[in-house]
């Protein structure tokens, strides 16, 4: 605020990842203060490499992104309008060294 006292803008939040190719987003209960999963996003089924090496926040909280131990990375962008994180298309590329290239 105008008065340089720090106010809070986004809920307080705890982001996970696992190598079941998942993550959760965690936050306390005001009643209790124990923390509870909240939502779960990630590869739930047909997947077969291995699971995700971590992953973290945007700068505006409404992004995830995680990075696989396979080299991939995924994004997911929080919506207002649904209140759900929805995946969105993310940078890729090779996750071994490239050995040729052909320019035709």
């Amino acid at each position: 605020d105008s008065e340089g006292v720090l106010v809070p803008h986004q809920p307080m939040l705890l982001l996970t990842a696992s190598m079941d190719h998942t993550l959760m987003l965690w936050s306390p209960d005001t009643a209790t203060g124990i923390w509870t999963n909240q939502v779960r996003v990630g590869q739930l089924s047909g997947w077969q490499s291995v699971g995700y090496y971590g992953g973290g926040f945007g700068p505006d909280g409404a992004s995830i992104m995680a990075h696989g131990y396979d080299g991939a990375v995924q994004l997911w962008r929080w919506r207002d309008e649904t209140e759900t994180w929805n995946p969105s298309i993310s940078p890729t590329g090779h996750v071994d060294a490239v050995e040729d290239v052909s320019w035709d």
